[in-house]
């Protein structure tokens, strides 16, 4: 039987030891959006993919989808957003926000949840240098992942406006007629 290995981006948003070797890994990607991976062997000393596991951050992956669960079969990372602990704490919040939908692969959902994810990264990380509070930016990213779901009234990005030489600032910009379309759709 063939297996079709599946590569995407993901950014790892937690990992947990299971079983006496594997780890089990929470995801979210452009393709599949959240899913959880089998990392099979990953906590022993010699297994190539444990170095690139990391929490919070980054990653290529290469995957086989099992019965249940993804199995790792490669993992580059990319990049780490760990020493940032506002960004760490986004992040934890943000996985409150997505379910696993097996029905749900390859939409443009999720390609737009995952861009958005990776600019409110950024976003905060900009946010933070500058001294400026988060709790706007974060309210906005939740009412735009719970509009794209299809479960939040109308959004309001005003407040994340103000900042106009931030990377959310000119997505914003680019954005603003999927914005009113997902306005219009939610006043309803």
């Amino acid at each position: 039987m063939a297996y079709s290995i599946y590569q995407t981006d993901a950014i790892i948003l937690g990992i947990r030891d299971i079983q006496e070797h594997d780890l089990m890994i929470r995801a979210f990607s452009p393709l599949f959006g959240y899913i959880r991976i089998i990392s099979k062997g990953g906590r022993k000393g010699t297994s190539k993919l444990r170095a690139n596991i990391q929490d919070f951050s980054l990653v290529h992956i290469a995957a086989v989808k099992g019965k249940e669960f993804f199995i790792l079969t490669d993992i580059k990372c990319i990049f780490s957003f760990i020493q940032s602990r506002s960004v760490v704490n986004f992040l934890k919040g943000a996985e409150a926000l997505f379910f696993d939908d097996d029905d749900d692969h390859g939409t443009r959902i999720n390609t737009d949840i995952y861009g958005m994810l990776i600019r409110m990264c950024k976003h905060i990380i900009w946010l933070v240098s500058e001294k400026k509070d988060t709790g706007e930016a974060i309210r906005f990213f939740t009412i735009y992942v719970k509009g794209l779901q299809g479960f939040t009234g109308k959004m309001n990005i005003d407040g994340v406006l103000e900042y106009s030489d931030s990377e959310l600032h000119f997505w914003i910009e680019e954005h603003a007629q999927l914005i009113q379309e997902l306005e219009s759709k939610l006043a309803l």
